[in-house]
């Protein structure tokens, strides 16, 4: 089996796997070597990773790598920034020597180190102590009845104690018996006595129970069992070592803090917060405070990671074949192709990466990209849909506000649907999801900008009933209107109609304003210009700060960088004229040697004017034909240009309406405030 995966050989591993293959441990059960399924996700061998979780390997095993690869990323920029080596190099250095000669060593082999990079990123075997099928021989016992000198255990499961985190912490092991003896195939439980260092060649000193005699005797039965601590020393070179070397680079990279590694840093902080590094739980408590309260609590290093994070993972490390692998297998096919589109819309290639001369052409970026979406398209076409719409307003997961609910508590009883829905949760904030709110398959499909799922025809039935369906926003004037007046249509071509009056409102006073050394006197249209453009300052300020934790969130939302311009252009503008109006000098006075406040006012003006009418172009893009026109129109004079509203069909049909949720703005409206819109009905 070793020799079949070093090749690459799908056909002979799935012949072995049938088989139970060749008995390469003694007898044990081939799943239970872990090893096997880490090499080949590790180098992308796709094909083969599917034939192993086929014959029961286990994919959890995955994460002792995925943990590792995350590290190494999350630590590298402050090594680098502090020029300090890792641990596990300065384990390594001069084991022989006493504490002093280790140090001087230590700091003059760093030194002339020359690419400290490669360094950083090393990986072996060697680092994955926690992986299942490591095999140990006994070393010492402390009672010599219990077992032979000799015994050779192999490596079943790992997990850390309570109260215990990576990387120092104590684990609970458990180990069956591979020598020829009575306890062959015995299992066994031992819990570690000291951590173990790499300095100390990985040696385990576990504490076992009384139940572990290679003889029982007589009296067993009457005396209580007594626990045995032994020395446990490990074998990293063996068969499968010695033909799957894992002495290579960690692929995972997070991208530079120029090109969005800033944000992705802290989106994978909050998402892979339950299996990073912590010295103790108070620091880990510290952590999620400062990550804004998302999850805050002691970490739970034992649980298993999401489908979406090991394909999250699969993805920014550069291993197409391994992603095409674990989306298909997601339980959520829907929302694992729409991740894969959103991170692959979104991936940032490291500067120095060489891509695979051998790799076909269906495993590029750009082609992984469409792949994905087709397969959630494809998906959603093959679902049976009953008329109930659950595909499109069902939640995919409670929030985090949500969880002190009657709904949650009465519907979310069992320990391992907690664990789904914070794990889902966690997962999904690498795309940018606020975990305090619930989303849908729409929510995720806008926000990874997948025309072609948009454009389906469930979709589009969903949409066009969603459109019409009246909707009071939780506003009580709205709901004072006749049905008619809330739909969303109507809304929309009423905050339409509005704003382009307002635009003639602001052209009138704009022509107005006198030339320049002719006195400005306040005028009923300008007080009417100015009390409009407040109402639409006060609106702005309202939604921000209602619906947005942070001024940088509401300035990231679609279409609220362009309404921030043109605020900050109003706020100005009406400081100047202010100006204005209390001096008591004439403007003829300003203009001798510099720009009077009028003319700075009218120039941040014609300037507001610009960027209002910008605005009133992606409004017109909800409009059907007007808003067609637009985006052709904008496509046509930049291909790289997207209209914030707006979209084409993939396939060259044109439609605004069924690409876009309806809204009574420009933006799409926050998830935490649109979500009770759609549906109560749960998953």
């Amino acid at each position: 089996m070793p020799l079949a995966i070093r090749l690459d050989d799908a056909v002979d591993v799935n012949a072995l796997c049938d088989g139970q293959g060749i008995a390469y441990s003694r007898g044990s059960d081939m799943s239970q070597d872990s090893r096997l399924l880490v090499f080949a996700a590790f180098n992308d061998q796709g094909t083969v990773v599917e034939k192993l979780l086929d014959a029961g390997f286990d994919i959890c095993q995955l994460d002792n790598l995925i943990k590792l690869e995350v590290q190494r990323a999350m630590d590298e920029p402050q090594l680098l920034k502090d020029d300090r080596p890792p641990e596990w190099w300065v384990s390594n250095q001069g084991q022989h020597l006493s504490q002093a000669d280790r140090e001087a060593l230590v700091e003059t082999r760093w030194r002339k180190a020359q690419d400290k990079k490669y360094v950083y990123r090393s990986i072996s075997w060697g680092m994955l102590p926690s992986l299942a099928g490591w095999t140990y021989h006994l070393v010492s016992t402390s009672s010599q009845d219990h077992w032979p000198k000799g015994t050779v255990l192999q490596q079943l499961s790992c997990r850390y104690l309570d109260g215990e985190f990576p990387p120092a912490g104590l684990m609970e092991r458990k180990f069956t018996v591979i020598s020829a003896g009575p306890l062959v195939g015995k299992v066994f439980t031992g819990t570690d006595k000291i951590v173990p260092l790499l300095r100390d060649n990985g040696v385990l000193k576990c504490e076992f129970d009384g139940k572990t005699r290679a003889t029982p005797s007589s009296d067993d039965s009457q005396e209580s069992p007594r626990t045995v601590v032994c020395t446990l020393g490990p074998m990293f070179r063996d068969n499968v070592t010695e033909w799957l070397p894992l002495d290579s680079q960690v692929k995972f990279q997070l991208p530079p803090r120029r090109r969005g590694g800033k944000r992705e840093r802290k989106r994978v902080q909050q998402s892979f917060y339950h299996w990073l590094n912590h010295e103790d739980a108070d620091k880990a408590r510290k952590a999620a405070k400062i990550q804004g309260g998302y999850d805050a609590g002691e970490p739970m290093p034992n649980r298993p990671m999401h489908e979406l994070h090991r394909l999250y993972w699969a993805i920014r490390s550069n291993r197409p074949k391994l992603a095409s692998v674990l989306m298909a297998r997601c339980r959520l096919p829907i929302v694992a192709g729409i991740f894969s589109t959103y991170m692959y819309r979104n991936q940032i290639l490291p500067e120095d990466f060489v891509p695979d001369a051998r790799l076909k052409a269906k495993y590029m970026p750009d082609e992984m990209k469409r792949a994905s979406e087709l397969y959630a398209c494809e998906i959603l076409d093959n679902a049976e849909l009953d008329g109930s719409y659950a595909a499109f307003d069902e939640f995919l997961f409670y929030g985090i506000d949500e969880e002190e609910s009657d709904d949650y508590i009465d519907f979310v009883t069992k320990e391992s649907e907690q664990l789904e829905n914070s794990n889902l949760r966690s997962a999904l904030v690498m795309m940018g999801v606020d975990p305090r709110t619930e989303v849908t398959n729409l929510d995720l499909a806008l926000r990874a900008d997948s025309k072609l799922f948009m454009s389906q025809a469930g979709v589009t039935q969903f949409l066009n009933k969603l459109w019409k369906r009246p909707s009071d926003n939780r506003k009580w004037v709205q709901r004072q209107m006749p049905p008619f007046f809330r739909a969303p249509l109507v809304k929309g071509i009423l905050t339409l109609i509005g704003f382009g009056a307002f635009l003639g409102v602001y052209v009138s006073f704009v022509v107005s304003i006198p030339p320049r050394g002719e006195p400005m006197e306040l005028s009923p249209k300008e007080i009417v210009f100015w009390g409009w453009a407040m109402t639409f300052l006060l609106n702005e300020v309202q939604e921000a700060m209602g619906d947005f934790d942070a001024i940088s969130e509401y300035v990231r939302g679609s279409g609220n960088m362009n309404d921030f311009i043109i605020i900050c252009g109003f706020v100005l503008a009406v400081a100047f004229r202010l100006i204005a109006l209390s001096e008591t000098s004439t403007d003829t006075e300003w203009t001798e040697d510099f720009l009077s406040p009028v003319d700075w006012m009218l120039g941040l003006l014609c300037l507001n004017l610009v960027m209002c009418c910008l605005r009133f172009l992606i409004m017109l893009a909800m409009v059907e034909r007007i808003g067609v026109m637009v985006i052709i129109t904008q496509r046509e004079s930049t291909a790289s240009q997207r209209v914030g509203l707006g979209s084409l069909h993939m396939c060259g049909q044109v439609s605004s309406r069924r690409t876009l949720l309806p809204s009574s703005s420009l933006r799409s409206p926050p998830l935490h405030r649109s979500r009770r819109q759609r549906s109560s009905s749960r998953g």
